[in-house]
């Protein structure tokens, strides 16, 4: 589980209602509300923000299966409020398969959109040893049938090769490379939780 804002005992209860409390679970955080000693099964991380201006604001789950991996990419934080008060998005990708005769590389069973190599990126990009440990999972398993796109946004200042690869400049870079198979008519929906400050340029 990535997300900025966890209610620990909010969270707990719903695994345990899925009976799968007492299974291995890795949450990264920017805050946290309860005490990680009451459940023995979790490893709580704070997300290490290098820099005073952006913040850790993903909102990702990513489970393994005896069968599989899923991918969900949301818009709540772990808390009751965020569930139970308010209007929420998510996307849930297919259960993507091991891939065969033992295989574990960026580039096998990557996607048409790169996501699996993007995934991966990103979770690198948090210099954290438990989503190391995490990407080594990600690189076993086919991603070829993942249609949509990746994009993550890391707090920082970033340039050249960097640029685009993160935000708004990767959107932006998506649309230009999958320009020609994308249908005209296919939309592109984009989601942000706030607008702080914004520059526009002529």
């Amino acid at each position: 589980q990535l997300n900025f804002m966890v209610d620990l005992e909010f969270l707990m209860s719903n695994y345990k209602a899925g009976r799968a409390d007492g299974k291995p679970l890795l949450v990264m955080y920017g805050q946290m509300e309860g005490d990680t000693k009451d459940f023995s099964s979790v490893t709580c991380v704070k997300v290490n923000l290098p820099f005073i201006y952006g913040t850790h604001h993903t909102k990702m789950m990513i489970f393994e299966y005896r069968d599989g991996l899923r991918v969900v990419v949301h818009t709540a934080n772990l808390v009751p409020d965020d569930w139970y008060e308010k209007t929420q998005g998510f996307w849930v990708s297919p259960i993507f398969p091991l891939l065969e005769n033992g295989k574990s590389g960026l580039l096998d069973g990557e996607s048409p959109t790169r996501f699996k190599r993007d995934l991966v990126e990103y979770l690198l990009s948090y210099k954290a040893p438990d989503l190391v440990r995490w990407t080594h999972i990600i690189m076993k398993y086919d991603f070829s049938s993942c249609n949509v796109v990746f994009v993550g946004s890391t707090p920082g200042y970033h340039t050249g090769e960097d640029k685009d690869r993160w935000g708004h400049m990767k959107v932006r870079r998506a649309i230009r490379q999958h320009a020609t198979s994308w249908k005209s008519s296919l939309p592109i929906i984009a989601q942000c939780s706030s607008i702080g400050t914004c520059c526009i340029s002529k």
